[in-house]
């Protein structure tokens, strides 16, 4: 289970409020506003959990309705660690999960988490998780080989792409005899 920063809470006040502020209309409800949104944003974020399993990513969430999303690993093709202007003010990151063949509109993340502690360290850990359940390991499979000239180094990394590619095609058809 990773750990969310309370830190979370002050940001989705700061992002929340300039919204409301910049739109002019929302500016005579904004002390209503403050009133629900500290206690709204407290439970909220007591209620974000992310779980990474042997399989799975797991995000659960929710304040009135409960949401819990369940991401592969095997599908997780990046994850990307952001920090817009206000989460630098405040001091934490976004976490954002893109798979393949994402059922997320537009291209919007199939898993958006504000504030995880250590984003970094949950990114690497995923795909080290990732690794270990597609049957590979660092040291068997290098992301980026060493070489000691341009052309080996050019054709270690095509032989290394050829090999990763057998090794899905055989996950797929390994996952497809195992539907049947």
């Amino acid at each position: 289970v990773w750990q969310i920063d309370p830190k979370v809470q002050f940001y989705w006040l700061i992002l929340h409020s300039t919204l409301i502020i910049a739109s002019l209309f929302g500016i005579p409800f904004y002390p209503i506003f403050l009133v629900f949104a500290f206690f709204v944003y407290s439970r909220i974020y007591k209620s974000i959990q992310v779980i990474l399993t042997n399989k799975y990513v797991i995000i659960r969430r929710g304040l009135f309705s409960n949401e819990e999303i369940m991401i592969p690993l095997e599908k997780i093709q990046d994850i990307a660690v952001r920090q817009n202007i206000f989460a630098r003010l405040v001091g934490i990151s976004s976490v954002h999960i893109q798979t393949a063949g994402s059922s997320a509109p537009n291209g919007a993340a199939e898993g958006h988490i504000d504030g995880v502690i250590d984003a970094k360290g949950f990114r690497d850990s995923v795909f080290a998780q990732r690794d270990v359940y597609l049957g590979k390991t660092p040291a068997t499979t290098p992301a980026y080989p060493a070489a000691s000239s341009h052309a080996s180094s050019t054709s270690s990394r095509d032989g290394q792409v050829l090999i990763e590619i057998r090794d899905i095609l055989v996950r797929i058809e390994r996952s497809m005899n195992e539907k049947k």
